[in-house]
Protein backbone atom coordinates (compact mmCIF):
# COMPACT_ATOMS: atom_id res chain seq x y z
CA UNK A 1 0.00 0.00 0.00
CA UNK A 2 1.38 3.13 -0.86
CA UNK A 3 0.68 6.58 0.54
CA UNK A 4 0.60 9.36 -2.10
CA UNK A 5 1.66 12.41 -1.14
CA UNK A 6 0.48 16.20 -2.39
CA UNK A 7 2.57 18.41 -4.11
CA UNK A 8 2.33 20.77 -0.90
CA UNK A 9 3.21 18.48 1.34
CA UNK A 10 6.28 17.42 -0.36
CA UNK A 11 6.64 21.80 -0.63
CA UNK A 12 6.34 21.92 3.31
CA UNK A 13 9.05 19.24 3.76
CA UNK A 14 11.27 20.93 1.36
CA UNK A 15 11.02 24.12 2.43
CA UNK A 16 13.81 26.37 2.93
CA UNK A 17 15.15 26.10 6.64
CA UNK A 18 15.23 22.37 5.41
CA UNK A 19 17.26 23.05 2.62
CA UNK A 20 19.48 24.75 4.85
CA UNK A 21 20.25 21.93 7.50
CA UNK A 22 21.05 19.83 4.54
CA UNK A 23 23.37 22.85 2.86
CA UNK A 24 24.69 22.41 6.91
CA UNK A 25 25.43 18.46 6.91
CA UNK A 26 26.78 19.04 2.67
CA UNK A 27 29.18 21.69 4.52
CA UNK A 28 30.28 19.50 7.18
CA UNK A 29 31.63 16.99 4.71
CA UNK A 30 33.47 19.65 2.54
CA UNK A 31 34.60 20.92 6.30
CA UNK A 32 35.84 17.30 7.07
CA UNK A 33 37.56 17.42 4.33
CA UNK A 34 39.51 20.81 4.47
CA UNK A 35 40.59 19.95 7.95
CA UNK A 36 41.96 16.55 6.60
CA UNK A 37 44.27 18.48 4.11
CA UNK A 38 44.94 20.86 6.66
CA UNK A 39 42.97 23.92 5.35
CA UNK A 40 42.67 25.34 8.80
CA UNK A 41 41.24 29.21 7.26
CA UNK A 42 39.07 27.97 5.14
CA UNK A 43 37.96 25.04 7.82
CA UNK A 44 37.13 28.03 10.19
CA UNK A 45 35.17 29.88 7.91
CA UNK A 46 32.94 27.00 6.70
CA UNK A 47 32.38 26.35 10.02
CA UNK A 48 31.13 29.80 11.05
CA UNK A 49 28.98 29.86 7.61
CA UNK A 50 27.65 26.26 8.72
CA UNK A 51 27.28 28.03 12.30
CA UNK A 52 25.36 31.00 10.44
CA UNK A 53 22.91 28.30 8.42
CA UNK A 54 22.19 26.90 11.62
CA UNK A 55 20.88 30.13 13.30
CA UNK A 56 19.24 31.10 9.99
CA UNK A 57 16.98 28.26 9.43
CA UNK A 58 15.99 28.20 13.04
CA UNK A 59 15.20 31.96 12.71
CA UNK A 60 13.20 31.10 9.29
CA UNK A 61 11.22 28.28 10.40
CA UNK A 62 9.73 29.78 13.17
CA UNK A 63 9.27 33.59 12.20
CA UNK A 64 7.32 32.16 9.11
CA UNK A 65 5.58 28.96 10.37
CA UNK A 66 7.77 26.33 8.42
CA UNK A 67 8.89 23.66 11.13
CA UNK A 68 8.26 20.30 10.38
CA UNK A 69 9.39 17.05 11.92
CA UNK A 70 12.03 16.26 9.87
CA UNK A 71 14.00 20.04 10.48
CA UNK A 72 13.09 18.91 14.39
CA UNK A 73 14.58 15.95 13.81
CA UNK A 74 17.25 16.88 11.19
CA UNK A 75 18.69 19.94 12.45
CA UNK A 76 20.15 18.90 15.91
CA UNK A 77 21.65 15.83 13.55
CA UNK A 78 23.08 18.28 11.30
CA UNK A 79 24.33 19.98 14.98
CA UNK A 80 25.52 16.91 16.20
CA UNK A 81 27.49 15.65 12.98
CA UNK A 82 29.38 19.59 12.49
CA UNK A 83 30.73 19.88 16.34
CA UNK A 84 31.37 16.23 16.96
CA UNK A 85 32.85 15.56 13.32
CA UNK A 86 35.28 18.69 13.63
CA UNK A 87 36.42 18.40 17.03
CA UNK A 88 37.69 14.34 15.75
CA UNK A 89 38.84 15.61 12.67
CA UNK A 90 40.85 18.10 14.53
CA UNK A 91 41.68 16.16 17.41
CA UNK A 92 44.01 13.53 14.32
CA UNK A 93 45.04 16.61 12.84
CA UNK A 94 49.08 16.01 12.70
CA UNK A 95 50.82 17.67 15.22
CA UNK A 96 47.92 19.09 17.34
CA UNK A 97 48.82 16.50 20.13
CA UNK A 98 52.25 18.14 20.18
CA UNK A 99 50.48 21.69 20.92
CA UNK A 100 51.08 22.32 24.36
CA UNK A 101 47.44 24.37 24.71
CA UNK A 102 46.15 22.40 21.81
CA UNK A 103 42.93 19.96 21.84
CA UNK A 104 43.12 16.67 24.04
CA UNK A 105 40.98 13.95 23.91
CA UNK A 106 39.39 14.05 27.08
CA UNK A 107 37.64 17.75 25.66
CA UNK A 108 36.40 15.82 22.22
CA UNK A 109 35.15 13.10 25.31
CA UNK A 110 33.56 15.70 27.32
CA UNK A 111 31.86 17.78 24.47
CA UNK A 112 30.51 14.63 22.68
CA UNK A 113 29.16 13.92 25.93
CA UNK A 114 27.58 16.76 26.35
CA UNK A 115 26.10 16.62 22.63
CA UNK A 116 24.33 13.01 23.65
CA UNK A 117 23.60 14.26 26.81
CA UNK A 118 21.38 17.28 25.72
CA UNK A 119 20.19 14.87 22.76
CA UNK A 120 18.60 12.61 25.83
CA UNK A 121 17.44 15.50 27.72
CA UNK A 122 15.53 16.83 24.69
CA UNK A 123 14.02 13.77 23.97
CA UNK A 124 13.12 12.98 27.55
CA UNK A 125 10.99 16.56 27.55
CA UNK A 126 9.25 15.98 24.17
CA UNK A 127 8.42 12.77 26.04
CA UNK A 128 6.40 14.19 28.26
CA UNK A 129 4.87 16.87 26.65
CA UNK A 130 7.39 19.17 26.98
Amino acid sequence: MSVERSPSSRVRVFNLPNQLTSLRLILAVVLFAFISYEYYTVSFVLFVVAAGTDWLDGYYARRYGQVTTLGRILDPFADKVIICGTFTFLLVAPGIAETPYGLRAWMVVTIVGRELLVTALRSFIEDRGG
